[in-house]
């Protein structure tokens, strides 16, 4: 190629970030999705869901948590969801949606988890599939949430 140089249009630590993280947005993607199915699929529960939204909805509206609403959970999904309420509106798919990015991310870092334990072979797939049938997004988002935070413990 008489002395012309040719180059990656961006450095080579670039570039493997990108298809790392990549790959890790795109699964996340995809499982967020396939989450959010399920979870509109299963249906809705008009009792633990509705009384969660309401929650949500009353904090968002400027009543207080334990003075004005009951919440006999830790304060931080209820915070979560009414972040995402006020952004999209106080619907019952936001909160189907928080849940699912809970389980999502929760997914996720399992199977980081598992990786930097050094086990490559099939696992994960497995594991993910696990967390699907046994582990689905639950009616509020505490029990996800907790889950997620119960994962980041390793």
């Amino acid at each position: 190629m008489s002395g012309i140089k040719e180059e990656c249009p961006c450095p080579a630590n670039t570039c493997s970030f990108i298809v790392r993280y990549g790959f890790w947005f795109f699964s996340g993607l995809c499982l967020f999705f396939l989450g959010f199915f399920i979870s509109i699929a299963d249906g809705i529960n008009m009792a633990d869901a509705s009384w969660f939204l309401q929650v949500a909805h009353r904090v968002t509206s400027g009543d207080v948590l334990y003075r004005d609403v009951f919440f006999g959970a830790t304060p931080l999904s209820v915070y979560l969801t009414a972040l995402f309420t006020t952004i999209f509106g106080t619907e019952i798919l936001v909160v189907k949606g928080v849940m699912v990015l809970c389980f999502v991310l929760t997914v996720l870092l399992s199977c980081r988890i598992v990786q930097l334990l050094g086990v490559t072979q099939g696992f994960p797939f497995i594991m993910v599939m696990a967390l699907i049938v046994y582990a689905p997004p639950e009616c509020a988002v505490y029990q996800p949430l907790a889950n997620l935070f119960f994962m980041g413990c390793f």
